[in-house]
């Protein structure tokens, strides 16, 4: 969520530059409520529901990409198919319309918002027992698959580049457009959260991150075409 965090906190205050200015803190999703209750911060963006205390705001989406180095021929995937790569349960490329070769499926260290929410999302279950490296962020992820032909890992819309490829599922890229209408079926749902009573301030940021100017901000950072 940092490179989100940071996007909308820039934009927002290109349009209200008289707002004091945020600080940012990039800790894990469990840290960061922990925080919250603590009231060492105001709000918190998470991908997590809220709990029922907090205050909470949904402001829009993002989706898992898979992704695979340039090289890599394949073009999509079925669900079923992403979900038994990772899995384990299919092992070489030409077996998804790929040419022939090894899959080398990446994962995340356990210790990572992303593999939980992976496994609650794409596996529907608590194991990626078939990836063979585990990386611990975002960057590194993107590094590994750069290395590798073979390979395929999974990252946040927010964070793609185009050192990688993206992979569509079920013929549906993760766009924006495709994440509003729930077309593309690993969409990851964006909430901001704080307090009750909520702070004038936040309840601000959240009706701006809602509007056709703050979705924007959505649709650019994912944008990576």
């Amino acid at each position: 969520m940092a490179t989100l965090a940071q996007g909308l906190v820039d934009a927002y205050h290109l349009a209200y530059p008289q707002e004091s200015d945020f600080q940012i803190s990039v800790v894990s999703a469990n840290d960061l409520q922990a925080d919250l209750g603590r009231n060492r911060v105001t709000a918190v963006l998470d991908w997590n529901a809220p709990e029922s205390e907090n205050w909470a705001a949904a402001v829009g989406w993002t989706g898992i990409v898979l992704a695979v180095n340039r090289q890599n021929d394949i073009q999509n995937l079925s669900r079923d198919q992403a979900r038994l790569i990772f899995l384990g349960l299919t092992d070489r490329w030409e077996s998804v319309g790929g040419s022939p070769g090894d899959i080398h499926c990446l994962n995340y260290e356990a210790s990572q918002d992303l593999d939980v929410l992976f496994q609650n999302t794409v596996l529907h279950q608590g194991s990626t027992a078939g990836c063979g490296v585990d990386v611990p962020a975002p960057y590194a992820m993107i590094q590994e698959i750069q290395k590798d032909r073979y390979s395929i890992g999974y990252i946040l819309g927010f964070d793609l580049t185009r050192a990688v490829r993206p992979v569509t599922i079920d013929q549906t890229a993760a766009d924006y457009a495709n994440l509003l209408s729930s077309k593309y079926p690993f969409r990851v749902p964006v909430f901001v959260i704080s307090r009750k009573p909520v702070a004038p301030e936040v309840s601000q940021f959240a009706g701006w991150a809602q509007s056709t100017e703050g979705q924007l901000v959505f649709l650019n950072l994912q944008s990576w075409e």
